[in-house]
């Protein structure tokens, strides 16, 4: 029993209820984390069949040595006849209800094994997805070694394709999945969209030197809720101890989720609903480098991800609600430190949407990628020739009524804004005449009843605004305004704003790390003076509205 005074007395005290179980979603992020973790891994010497020290050397071929330690470390252990033959790998999944045949699409942490008319030879741990090609990415051990010379084998990725066909010789035989007794389940879906009380706008605080992740809350009549330390986020292997580079935001329906890069190359995800805050395990986001991310949704629970890669460019992952799933290579021209925004719209002439890219190329200039909705090709274009754009020059995009628009800072220049034109794209600069630009800078664009609102980084360490009433052909006069002032963060770094109700708010994060929030009062900007947090260095903040 609990309570009364046996609960009381020194040494009674009733033992803390275990644990509960891993999810199969925590099994398979820890599984793809494992094996991740590992790439780079080579025999020595060559061709050796050695891994020294490793726990999955057996100076053997050690495939399957290597799978089963993943799985083992995540916390499945495998006990078939031999963990180091591939065969009897498949008979204990089997015989565990386990075993998939070829013609199912595995989820990441599934073994994938390949064989020949002779049988299963090789086994490897699937990654990610891309269900759309019909695809997906395996990482194992005792695999060939590409450019290696002489020839050595480690632990390498590779991608398998629809005709599940890995290299000549050898074909998938099948898949030993993570959930027993059922087929094989993905990531939970994220909460149901749940309606608070009132209207509610989030500012999201995320330290790119630490594991700190705040979040701020504001009602409509902007008087805050915080800010507060979002511990719901901190998953108990201290994910976010790396830090974060960078986060973005959306609301589906009622709901608001945030995503933030952390610096070992993942995505976290968590959302508010029945009032409190769900998080799911790590996103794997294949080739991530940990720098860049931007979110779009596509209607109902659809989300995509697009994130910055090792490879210099940008790549894209989909969550349809049965899990995540890689979408494949989207640009391969960002620079190292390159920016860019994303935006959903509707598709000219048609009912059905698209999915729009722009970013910053290798020629300083500005690209465009769009896709619709449905997948099929995406297809690209040069907006922007050579014309002043630094590489890490921001960039931010928007959609109003039915038209895509871009703006893009040109450094001691001003902001350059595109925007689609009936048949065309059509781009031009800002007058920024009292006030300029400071350097690449930092970028936001709202659109608050029928005006377009751009909030940028001054020369001076001012807060520069720059507004136009809506016309579809863009034919009139900008007005401008620095804005100065103790509420106003110096030498804004970030940069984010949201029309809201009938109000507009602007969070920033200041050269002092500091964190500060305006609103507009009908008449005037206005402080939200209890709303300021410190940010550790390259801090980043997003905005998003609930309710």
């Amino acid at each position: 029993m609990s309570g009364g005074l046996i609960g009381l007395l020194p040494g009674c005290e009733e033992p803390a209820p275990p644990p509960p179980p891993p999810t199969s979603a925590a099994i398979r992020f820890e599984i793809v984390r494992t094996v991740s973790g590992e790439l780079g891994v080579a025999e020595n010497p060559a061709a050796s069949n050695v891994v020294p020290g490793k726990p999955y050397n057996i100076n053997d071929q050690w495939c399957a040595a290597f799978a089963t330690w993943a799985w083992g470390a995540a916390g499945i252990p495998v006990r078939s006849v031999n963990n180091n033959y591939v065969p009897a790998l498949v008979d204990w999944a089997k015989a565990q209800n386990r075993w998939r045949g070829p013609s199912s699409l595995p989820s990441p942490g599934d073994m994938n094994i390949e064989g020949d008319s002779g049988g299963a030879q090789h086994v490897n741990i699937v990654t990610a997805i891309n269900q759309a090609a019909n695809s997906y990415e395996v990482i194992g051990g005792n695999q060939n070694i590409k450019g290696s010379n002489p020839v050595n084998q480690g632990v390498t990725p590779r991608w398998i394709g629809p005709d599940r066909i890995p290299f000549e010789g050898r074909h998938v035989m099948g898949f030993i999945s993570v959930d027993q007794g059922g087929p094989t389940s993905s990531p939970p879906p994220a909460p149901a969209d749940v309606k608070p009380a009132s209207p509610t706008a989030m500012s999201f605080l995320a330290s790119a030197g630490g594991p700190t992740l705040q979040v701020a809350a504001t009602s409509p009549n902007l008087g805050t809720l915080g800010p507060s330390v979002l511990k719901t986020l901190q998953q108990p292997d201290g994910f976010l101890d790396v830090g974060i580079s960078e986060l973005a935001s959306i609301r589906i329906g009622n709901t608001p989720h945030v995503f933030g890069a952390t610096r070992d190359g993942f995505i976290f995800h968590a959302a508010y609903g029945l009032g409190a805050w769900l998080s799911e395990p790590k996103i794997y986001a294949p080739d991530f480098d940990g720098r860049r991310i931007a979110a779009v949704t596509t209607g109902g629970a659809n989300i995509t991800l697009y994130y910055s890669t090792l490879s210099g460019g940008i790549r894209s992952i989909v969550n349809n609600g049965p899990g995540w799933f890689d979408a494949g290579v989207v640009a391969t021209n960002l620079p190292a430190n390159g920016r860019f925004a994303a935006v959903a719209a509707p598709a000219p002439g048609s009912s059905a949407g698209q999915l729009h890219v722009f970013y910053t190329n290798n020629e300083y200039g500005i690209s465009h990628v769009w896709q619709d909705f449905a997948g099929g090709t995406r297809q690209s274009e040069r907006l922007v020739g050579n014309n002043g754009v630094a590489p890490d020059s921001e960039i931010a995009a928007q959609v109003v009524g039915l038209q895509v628009q871009f703006y893009y800072v040109q450094p001691d220049r001003g902001i350059g804004e595109g925007w689609w034109d009936v048949d065309r794209w059509r781009t031009a600069t800002l007058p920024t005449p009292d006030f300029g630009v400071g350097g690449a800078g930092a970028l936001s664009v709202s659109a608050y009843g029928d005006q377009h609102h751009v909030f940028y980084s001054g020369p001076n360490g001012e807060l520069g605004h720059l507004w136009h009433w809506f016309d579809i052909n863009h034919v009139g006069r900008w007005s401008s305004e620095r804005l100065g002032s103790d509420a106003v963060a110096t030498t804004p770094q970030s940069i984010r704003s949201m029309a809201f109700g009938l109000t507009q708010l602007v969070v920033m994060v200041g050269q002092d790390q500091v964190a500060r929030m305006i609103y507009w009062n009908g008449s005037a900007w206005t402080p939200v003076s209890s709303f300021r947090a410190e940010v550790e260095l390259g801090g980043s903040v997003a905005l998003v509205g609930a309710g």
